[in-house]
């Protein structure tokens, strides 16, 4: 792809990441109430998935930077916006759902373990869903 270091076939090869150990490092400084592996069904599909009936997830997208891949394949295969946040995790593998207080440690553990880590979301009162704010 157009001015990268690598070909867009060795970008997709690149290993999954594994984040076990940083969860469990997670856990042990916070209370996590959830954890939400991101897959197929991107963050919407997936992060549903541990709602109660009473609760709704806003995830505010420009909290992370989205990896170019994703605006390769999207324009690649002519992949509309709301096509791509229902597919793909847009750079975000796991997320975990914790008390709002505790963010500040839950950052400081993943990081502290070598990933990324960002506060992209709230969950708040309402019908059970998910919206992702642009």
């Amino acid at each position: 792809w157009r001015g990268a270091h690598h070909s867009l076939g060795d970008e997709l090869l690149v290993p999954s990441v594994i984040y076990a150990k940083a969860l469990l490092e997670l856990r042990r400084r916070v209370p996590v109430h959830a954890f939400v592996h991101v897959t197929g069904g991107g963050i919407p599909g997936n992060l549903v998935r541990v709602l109660p009936p009473h609760c709704h997830a806003v995830v505010r997208r420009g909290r992370w930077e989205e990896p170019r891949i994703f605006a390769e394949i999207q324009a690649a295969g002519d992949v509309s916006d709301d096509e791509k946040e229902q597919v793909f995790n847009l750079g975000v593998g796991m997320l975990a759902i914790l008390p709002r207080g505790d963010a500040h440690r839950a950052l400081d553990a993943i990081r502290s373990a070598g990933h990324d880590a960002w506060a992209i979301g709230e969950v708040v009162e309402g019908p059970v869903g998910v919206t992702l704010d642009r």
